[in-house]
Order: structure tokens, then sequence, then C-alpha cells
């Protein structure tokens, strides 16, 4: 859809109820860039000139010339992205890494010095519930978030939730604790949603359990408890 300026000024009212609805009635995210046309087209004929302009990426905002790489898992190809972050770096383009952590030390070691934001996935708090939703117990995983919070990058904790699943007391409480023990970029809450179970389908996969998306109510809950802790978080 395409908004006139005035819908963000004059007719806020009615933008923000268009996306109220919209969400009460299951949607999972919107993508919302406030920029003209004729820059957006400037950029793409000369990047360089453009590294302030901000867009809206996949349920985050990123810089117009920005790379980011996710996956999968970057770290699972290490190689690929080091050598891409090099390109990109020499190119000028701000780097971003997307990743939960999943490989060896060395190689996010490696990449760090390249990296010029982390957005890393944090899903669970404690040993037994990180082994019980995902078979290994998350140790390696906290360990490489720690490397990267003392590395200095700034980071973006994103923190996927699933109604009655991970979304404990203890889970909201780590994730404040560890927002007021190092200086994160922001914390991105991100309500579970039931968009892949499409994709499995169309892939030819079997169908997984069933679980309930989060509402609108839920998440303004997330975010309440994290508040009330200390924990300034966002919907990402």
């Amino acid at each position: 859809m395409r908004f006139g300026k005035e819908m963000f000024g004059a007719r806020r009212s009615k933008l923000e109820a268009l996306l109220g609805t919209y969400f009460e009635e299951g949607g999972a995210q919107a993508m919302i860039t406030v920029v003209g046309r004729e820059d957006l087209e400037a950029a793409m004929r000369e990047p360089e000139k453009w590294g302030h302009l901000m867009v809206r990426v996949g349920g985050f905002s990123a810089r117009f010339v920005e790379l980011t790489v996710s996956g999968g898992e970057p770290l699972a190809q290490v190689s690929f992205t080091r050598g891409l972050f090099h390109a990109a770096r020499q190119a000028g383009i701000h780097n971003c890494l997307d990743t939960c952590g999943a490989g060896n030390a060395e190689d996010l070691e490696a990449l760090l010095p390249m990296t010029d934001v982390v957005l890393f996935d944090y899903k669970a708090t404690g040993a037994d519930t990180h082994r019980a939703l995902t078979g290994a117990d998350g140790g390696a995983l906290r360990a490489n978030l720690d490397r990267v919070l003392s590395s200095g990058t700034p980071v973006v904790l994103r923190v996927p939730l699933v109604p009655g699943l991970n979304d404990s007391e203890d889970h909201l409480a780590a994730i404040a604790a560890l927002a007021a023990r190092h200086p994160l970029q922001a914390v991105d809450v991100m309500p579970y949603h039931a968009l892949g179970r499409d994709k499995r389908r169309r892939l030819g996969l079997p169908e997984t359990p069933t679980r309930p998306r989060a509402t609108s109510r839920q998440s303004r809950a997330w975010l309440q408890a994290l508040a009330s802790r200390g924990c300034v978080a966002r919907i990402g």
C-alpha cells in the first residue's frame, strides 16, 4: 500500500486504526518506510551518498546501504560470510550479522572486526529449558553471546516468544537482567506467528504441532513485563 504524507500527520489516527485492525485480525508484520520515491531512486544510483538513509526491512530498521547476512546460520558458512563482509567493507557498506551464535568461537571472533552490528537471537533461559526446546543445553550459544557483548560491537537482542512455550517469568527476567548489564542497541520482541506452516506445506514437509499465534494483547503484556523490570523493548 502507498500512503500520502498526510497519513503520518493530520490523518495519523486513521493509519493507526488501520494497522491496529490488521494486527488484531492476525497480521504478522508490517513494514513502513517513510521516505519519498525520489530519495530511494537517488540512493540506488549513488548509494555512497546515502549512508544515513534508514528503511524498514522484515520488521527491523536498517541502513539502505547495509548488508545483512542471515540464514539459516551465517556461522555455518563462515568463509563465504567473511569474504562477503570484507568486500562490503571495502565498498563502504555497513555489515550486519544475524545469528543465534551456533558456531565456533574462532569463526565468530574472525567476523566481529568486520561487523557493524549483530542481531543475536536469545530464545530460552536455563540449560534444562533450552535442552527441552532444542535438544541442546545452549551453553555454546550463550558463550558466543558473551563474546559478542564483550567485543564492543553493537548488539540488537532479538527475542522470539511463543505463548506458553518460552514466555515464562524467569525468561523475561533474564532478558531484562541481560539488558541491564550490557548497553544493548535494542531489545526486539518477536511474537510467534504461523507463517512458516504454509511454507512447510509448499515444500512438502510434514506438519508440526499447531501452536496459537501471539495476540496483540500478549505482545503488549510482554513489553509491559519487561518494562516493569527496567527493560525498554519493542516489537521487532
